[in-house]
């Protein structure tokens, strides 16, 4: 009897840490919709078989009753697809309990970005699909090398914790980005020269350290703080990807608008 109380107990516990901990929990009074997804943004080149893939999901929810729910992800890997869609909770609390009673501005639609991890995939070429309602909006392709070297980078990328630019910038103009983080030891700084490479509607940001020519090294945490052009982009929606240390990255979606 005792056991038996005690076991409960456990799986009591166990199931309000999955209630409390879950992100984007639904509560039983909200309403889940899916919703449609504009764009699934992410390098189509660079991810080896043991990164963690990052792929970062663009869309608008109606109004500010919304909220975004779960993102379902369906990989196929001996077809090498990926499809993806993406859920909201409508709060019927509230305010929200009569739509037709909201105040102009809360009947906005409102745009969203999700950042979502795809886990390590095995080398091949993918087709990753994003879909509402079983259609299929858009596809992406991902190629996924096989890593040279046994560790998750084989180049010492800096510890990048944010990209900062505005969310909004006029065509034409330059696009800079200021890179933040940490150096984490004395004997390294961040290379001057951080390689661009714009892939379609992605800008891959390599932030690369470089190792001092000194006899000892001590750890020692320092921040960082570097400015950086990513030259200038037509009308459209881009991804800025900031790759980062231990196989991790930085993302951040932008639109240009014309003049």
């Amino acid at each position: 009897m005792v056991y038996l109380i005690k076991t409960l107990r456990i799986a009591l516990g166990l199931a309000l840490s999955f209630v409390l901990f879950t992100p984007n929990r639904v509560f039983a009074s909200d309403a889940v919709v899916e919703v449609q997804l504009e764009m699934a943004l992410l390098p189509s080149v660079g991810y080896d078989d043991n990164d963690n893939v990052q792929i970062v999901l663009h869309g608008m929810i109606p109004n500010a009753c919304y909220s975004l729910a779960m993102t379902e992800v369906e990989k196929d890997e001996s077809k090498k697809t990926i499809r993806i869609r993406q859920f909201a909770s409508y709060s019927e609390n509230g305010i929200c309990a009569q739509q037709r009673d909201l105040p102009p501005h809360m009947l906005m639609a409102i745009p969203f970005t999700n950042e979502v991890s795809l886990g390590q995939l095995s080398s091949g070429q993918y087709q990753i699909e994003y879909l509402k309602n079983s259609n299929r909006i858009g596809e992406r392709n991902l190629l996924i090398a096989k890593a040279p070297e046994p560790t998750i980078d084989n180049v010492p990328y800096a510890a990048v914790t944010n990209a900062s630019i505005s969310d909004v910038v006029t065509e034409g103009a330059p696009l800079l980005v200021t890179l933040s983080g940490v150096l984490n030891s004395t004997c390294v700084e961040l290379n001057d020269n951080i390689e661009v490479k714009k892939e379609g509607d992605v800008f891959v940001v390599l932030p690369v350290l470089r190792v001092l020519p000194v006899d000892f090294c001590t750890q020692q945490i320092t921040p960082f703080e570097k400015v950086i052009s990513l030259g200038t982009a037509s009308k459209g929606k881009y991804l800025i990807h900031v790759r980062s240390m231990n196989g991790k990255s930085v993302n951040r979606v932008l639109t240009v608008e014309k003049k």
